[in-house]
């Protein structure tokens, strides 16, 4: 005698789920865009690397620096060797006007002021890699890249791959307006703790 097994699961109201409802619930995060290693739980927790500008000075000098080229890069979450779909960490590597390299990423945990951050290049290991076509910027300053990456973090809906798609997606503005602009109204102190693992 042949018994139909219940492929439903019990609620905690004495219900049953559909396997169909419990099977999305395993698989929506990996439908949503994800950011950083926020999944892990391991942004806050990295160890930092030391930040190369440790003066208000030095520090309010890089957020002015024009931005020259653009780079989407992309690395695996976590300690991880491989990206599948969605599952990456995204940022963008700035060229600035003086020829040095920056990267500018957000994350959970990842700043004080802004969870949108800027990482001297040099720090950035070697799972980086390049995504789509760079491009070049006219008019904008890294306080223009981290304002668009934004200050606040929320997994799915602004998270890096949001920031990323905006910085990468700026309105362009006449040369030079962005650093006429950034030394007319002076930039906000920042924080030298706004900063992030590579």
């Amino acid at each position: 005698k042949f018994v139909k097994k219940d492929l439903s699961v019990g609620g905690s109201d004495g219900g049953r789920l559909p396997r169909g409802l419990l099977l999305l619930c395993f698989l929506l995060p990996l439908l949503l865009p994800c950011c950083g290693d926020w999944q892990f739980g391991n942004s806050a927790g990295h160890q930092r690397p030391p930040h190369d500008i440790t003066s208000k000075e030095g520090l309010r000098h890089l957020y002015n620096s024009p931005v020259v080229h653009a780079q989407e890069v992309r690395r695996p979450l976590g300690d991880g060797t491989r990206m599948v779909g969605k599952l990456y960490h995204t940022g963008v590597r700035a060229t600035l006007e003086d020829g040095s390299k920056v990267l500018i990423h957000k994350g959970k945990g990842y700043g004080v002021s802004s969870q949108t951050v800027v990482t001297d290049a040099k720090h950035m290991g070697n799972r980086w890699v390049k995504a789509g076509e760079g491009k070049e910027i006219h008019g904008a300053t890294v306080s223009d890249f981290v304002k668009a990456g934004g200050e606040k973090y929320t997994f799915g809906f602004d998270d890096c791959q949001n920031g990323v798609e905006r910085m990468m997606n700026q309105d362009e503005k006449p040369k030079n307006a962005g650093g006429e602009r950034a030394r007319q109204r002076g930039f906000p102190a920042v924080r030298s703790a706004d900063r992030a693992p590579p």
